[in-house]
């Protein structure tokens, strides 16, 4: 999979074409991080997104365009990646605090 390229990802049945209309996509963001925008059964024909390694399992996405479903997805998880990278900022710093009493208390 190409990083920072949406790829067809959609399982077709046995006979059916690939490369008409793809009902799932995925974007490898970095290594071992997936953005996948489907079409699910329980969602109607509206897109919904799942990113695991954020905690996304399945959200809609308000939209049965292909192009504003991505873009969406996009940014929720934009949105999200911020907030855990301070949250783990702000852990970091109270770790290295914690190490240092730790060491001084030894």
């Amino acid at each position: 999979m190409t990083m920072g390229e949406w790829i067809d990802s959609t399982s077709y049945r046995r006979g059916e074409r690939a490369g008409g209309n793809p009902r799932t996509l995925t974007l490898e963001v970095v290594t071992g991080m997936h953005i996948t925008v489907t079409k699910h059964i329980h969602f109607d024909d509206e897109w919904t997104a799942r990113a695991p390694e954020l905690g996304i399992d399945r959200v809609g996405l308000g939209t049965e365009d292909l192009r504003v479903a991505k873009t969406k997805a996009l940014e929720i998880c934009l949105n999200l990646a911020k907030e855990k990278a301070a949250r783990f900022e702000e852990a970091s710093h109270e770790l290295k605090e914690l190490v240092w009493q730790d060491r001084n208390d030894a």
